[in-house]
């Protein structure tokens, strides 16, 4: 789900809730409510036939705390109602650069694989990449060996890069939209291409390549108190 916020002419907080995997489907918050001095953010919004309420947490890029639904105007008092945890991050912060970035995909809708993109050195205009199928999508195991991929070209909203590992060699692109990539992808001597998708994950990641010693510092600090947050 992506929560868009707002403040209005009024200074009212404004603001809806979008299924990126559903077209047309967002609905508006209401009720919303932002505590500055605990950073606590409130709002409820239309799921189905019943309100879903949230109270959450932000720092640091994060927002981190739970829902309960309810049928009424009500926020549930009891706090057993508040069973599900909910995350999530801001794309304007963690989208600054365009790497490194982590995808979790799906090939030809069998198997599940990550794909890893950083830049290959400091300064440098070009990237690595980095392709490991973990599984299936049927919920199967099916571990391989982490292969390097040669990126052909990146710029944050189109990706083209291939497999070089045997037995064949794969040609895949894809179009970047919200969090998500989508494309196809042509195996060595065919002409018939297949669907590759996935969606951002790891986003607290520190990337492929080495960087300074003053950098990975910061990060080791800062990704410390978002995981403890989280």
């Amino acid at each position: 789900m992506k929560l868009t916020l707002v403040v209005d002419d009024q200074g009212a907080l404004q603001g809806t809730l979008t299924d990126e995997t559903a077209a047309a489907s967002s609905a508006s918050i209401a009720d919303a409510a932002y505590e500055v001095s605990e950073s606590l953010l409130a709002f409820r919004a239309r799921a189905g036939n019943v309100w879903r309420w949230y109270q959450l947490r932000v720092l640091d890029g994060l927002i981190a705390g739970r829902y309960a639904d309810t049928s009424g105007d009500t926020a549930p008092s009891d706090g057993t109602a508040w069973a599900t945890r909910v995350t999530g991050w801001h794309d304007e912060m963690f989208s600054r650069d365009i790497v490194p970035r982590v995808y979790d995909v799906v090939v030809d809708s069998t198997s599940r694989a990550v794909l890893r993109l950083d830049r290959a050195g400091r300064g440098s205009s070009g990237f690595v990449g980095r392709f490991k199928i973990y599984g299936t999508t049927a919920g199967k195991y099916d571990e391989r060996a982490e292969e390097d991929v040669a990126i052909t070209s990146w710029d944050g909203s189109k990706l083209t890069f291939s497999r070089m590992a045997p037995p064949q060699h794969e040609t895949f692109a894809g179009v970047v939209s919200g969090r998500g990539i989508s494309g196809t992808f042509l195996a060595e001597r065919s002409s018939t291409p297949l669907m590759w998708s996935g969606v951002r994950t790891e986003i607290l990641s520190h990337g492929l390549t080495a960087r300074s010693a003053v950098f990975t510092q910061q990060w080791q600090v800062r990704t410390r108190a978002r995981l403890a947050f989280l």
